[in-house]
């Protein structure tokens, strides 16, 4: 049964195309020497700019499983702070949200150099705040999942938090690039992570609450293997037994080099059988896992 709030690719998805048109928005803005188009532009991407937090927060939550509790209303009340704040940066009203626009030149590029009115501020420091609480939601999480859960977990706080940090040494004005926001490069190395996730320890193939709490609590092995017969997952009862050469990712004849008898039976395919290995009676049942269009996975 699928699980309520179970994370997928559609909030990862929303939350990339903003980061898309902000990072495009900043790269033809420092290519646009004309000042009336280059504040246009400045002004169309504070838009992503300001919805990117709320869409990692809700990513973060549904991640972790509790995205359920995200009905509309309580959207729409997330997002009326950004929306507030991107309508002045847009109209600029009474000069509440920037002041003193003059072009700067950094090298060959082209950056808007400008005071920041009480509704940048507070643009700044909400959406820090929302950042923050998507890292508190996932650290919070990790400690109470399983192995894989944790990799996964460590893998996209580290996504979240280089633009973050960079973004935050713009707003200190302690930036390496003075009056241009380095967090659209730091999404480059963001998006590097969030790839070695989504293939290495498979982002969203286990959803990780409900992993935590009866996989990891069986008494009984369990070891998950992709199309390719490599390792992709295990229990804590089966870490114990296979020990170092649980490597996730490896094949699964390395991982079960000590027990040919069992490996021999998994590459048989028989679904049910009983094993002796060491000492003991094992019973062994193979059970093939396939997404909802009936293919494996």
């Amino acid at each position: 049964a699928q699980a309520r709030g179970q994370p997928s690719p559609a909030q990862l998805s929303v939350l990339s195309a903003f980061v898309a048109l902000w990072t495009t928005g900043v790269l033809f803005q420092v290519i646009t020497p004309d000042f009336h188009a280059h504040y246009l532009l400045v002004k169309i991407t504070y838009f992503p700019i300001l919805a990117v937090p709320v869409c990692w927060l809700l990513f973060c939550s549904h991640y972790c499983g509790s995205g359920a509790a995200w009905k509309p209303w309580r959207i729409f009340l997330l997002s009326l702070t950004p929306a507030v704040c991107g309508f002045h940066s847009a109209t600029n009203f009474h000069q509440v949200f920037r002041n003193q626009e003059h072009m700067a030149q950094l090298g060959s590029l082209h950056v808007m150099s400008n005071g920041r009115g009480p509704a940048w501020y507070l643009a700044a420091a909400y959406a820090s705040m929302l950042m923050l609480a998507g890292m508190v939601i996932l650290i919070g999480k990790t400690s109470r999942g399983g192995r894989v859960f944790r990799f996964q977990t460590a893998t996209v706080v580290g996504a979240g938090i280089l633009p973050w940090i960079a973004n935050l040494l713009f707003i200190l004005h302690l930036g390496p690039f003075g009056d241009l926001d380095p967090a659209p490069f730091a999404f480059t190395a963001t998006g590097t992570l969030l790839a070695g996730a989504l293939f290495r320890f498979r982002l969203f193939d286990v959803v990780p609450i409900a992993r935590g709490l009866v996989l990891e609590n069986m008494p009984d092995c369990l070891l998950v293997m992709d199309s390719q017969n490599r390792l992709v997952d295990l229990n804590a009862a089966a870490a114990r037994i296979i020990g170092s050469r649980a490597r996730l990712g490896s094949a699964i004849a390395e991982a079960l080099l000590p027990w040919p008898q069992l490996l021999d039976q998994i590459q048989a395919g028989e679904s049910q059988s009983e094993l002796l290995l060491g000492h003991a009676w094992w019973d062994l049942t193979l059970t093939p896992l396939r997404n909802p269009q009936g293919r494996g996975t």
